[in-house]
């Protein structure tokens, strides 16, 4: 779980290679490090009260909220249009995950023993290290997806496509496809008006000439 915050939190970073200030035009100015410091405000202040929280919840009810709640953020930064809704998911996004570090060292300390405890904080402080390894190569790989369905490379960063897009046809095809189309449906037309016909008296009966 930790991990999958971690790559979040610094996922921005990656998701700016692909062209997130130039899309949002935070290029002038600081505003692309006010959205990068506004994240630590809730996840220093929020940090103790989320440990209350915890205590008087259940650790495996109160970490299933933060996760949700981040993973819900965080797909939502994929959709933001301005400067204001940037900040305003990096706000939330410090806002779930400031009780993810210690909820988490918490649950590891009282689960296992002493002994027991030390390979398991081993691991949960090398998952800071693999989020920093591998996070650069998958949003290398997810941001080749630019310009599919219309949206830019950052916004798949960001956002893990579960859905393949509706697919889109070419002009040519769609030429030739109603061309054969328009074919298909003038052929009955042109063959029953090219099809010679017989007159007809007022009975509706055909005529025939008389024998002379």
């Amino acid at each position: 779980m930790y991990l999958l915050a971690f790559l979040d939190r610094v996922n921005i970073a990656n998701a700016n290679v692909f062209g997130l200030s130039k899309e949002l035009k935070i290029t002038d100015g600081n505003k692309y490090n006010n959205a990068l410091v506004i994240f630590f405000v809730p996840y220093i202040l929020f940090e103790i009260p989320s440990n209350v929280i915890l205590k008087k919840m259940k650790p495996r009810i109160w970490l299933s909220i933060c996760m949700f709640g981040f993973g819900l953020v965080t797909m939502l930064q994929g959709f933001v249009q301005n400067y204001a809704g940037l900040l305003t998911t990096r706000f939330f996004l410090g806002v779930f995950e400031t009780g993810m570090f210690p909820g988490a060292f918490y649950l590891i300390g009282m689960w296992y023993r002493r002994h027991e405890a030390q390979k398991r904080y081993s691991f949960f402080f090398s998952s800071t290290t693999l989020a920093g390894a591998f996070g650069g190569l998958l949003a290398s790989a997810i941001g080749k997806m630019d310009g599919l369905a219309g949206y830019k490379g950052w916004r798949y960063v960001t956002v893990s496509p579960k859905y393949p897009p509706t697919p889109h046809t070419n002009s040519h095809k769609d030429g030739s496809s109603s061309s054969k189309a328009s074919s298909q449906s003038s052929s009955p037309s042109s063959s029953s008006s090219s099809s010679p016909t017989s007159p007809k008296n007022q009975n509706g009966s055909p005529k025939t000439n008389a024998p002379t």
